[in-house]
């Protein structure tokens, strides 16, 4: 028997505290002035001007004061990718992993388990760091660090379960002609390598993770707007 979900509740209802929507910085000035900085020193200059910034060619983009808000509309999109994939992302994976009701095949559970520590000692690796400081480093883990992978492993699979539940759930398909499409748009729209893209994402691979992609986006889309910004330094 493969595990099924019997129950998860739907995004708009998950309770979230308020203070995972909390980004604090201290000022804007603090995060724009050195990429000002930056341009005005290509020229040998102390400040920059609004040829400098025009030269740089970004669309719409041709004075100081637009080149400010461009910076800040493009650090609040980063800012708030952060919070929400390094916060906000793990409270849902435990909150899902406490309260999801499915019925669990512990043969597909423990190799998925497998799979992802596996994974997390490859990322050590790559970083020259051991398994137990890398978690607490790379991923803000505390307390005993094989417990506490194992937890989010778990945590990972059920959402996993739930994210290919859910994609059933609205008729999608993970055919080649959705792999086609996949390709195309993100090629497209982002402008993505069309054969670097295929190589990251194989249709074999794309089966197994599009379903999980496509719930963490929607996920995002549905809380990015209540992300709020706290001044801390002199702005405040």
């Amino acid at each position: 028997m493969k595990s099924i979900v019997e129950y998860y509740t739907p995004t708009k209802e998950i309770p979230v505290p308020d203070h995972y929507f909390e980004i604090e910085i201290k000022s804007w000035d603090e995060v724009i002035q050195p990429l000002l900085e930056e341009v005005a020193n290509r020229y040998g200059e102390s400040d920059a001007s609004d040829d400098m910034i025009e030269a740089l060619g970004l669309a719409g983009v041709t004075t100081v004061p637009d080149f400010k808000q461009y910076a800040k509309e493009y650090y609040e999109s980063e800012y708030i990718s952060f919070a929400f994939y390094n916060k906000l992302m793990p409270y849902i994976l435990a909150f899902y992993g406490e309260t999801a009701e499915v019925v669990i095949n512990a043969a597909e559970r423990d190799e998925y388990v497998a799979e992802y520590l596996e994974q997390i000692e490859a990322f050590a690796d790559e970083e020259g760091l051991p398994v137990n400081d890398y978690a607490q480093l790379k991923l803000g883990l505390r307390g005993d660090i094989d417990t506490v992978l194992k937890e989010r492993a778990v945590e990972d699979y059920i959402f996993k379960l739930i994210a290919h539940h859910i994609f059933k759930e609205k008729g999608h398909e993970l055919d080649e002609l959705t792999y086609e499409r996949f390709i195309q748009q993100n090629v497209l729209q982002s402008g993505a390598d069309e054969i670097d893209l295929r190589g990251r994402y194989p249709y074999e691979v794309f089966k197994k993770i599009m379903p999980e992609m496509s719930y963490s986006t929607e996920l995002f889309e549905f809380f990015k707007p209540k992300f709020k910004f706290k001044i801390t330094g002199s702005e405040a």
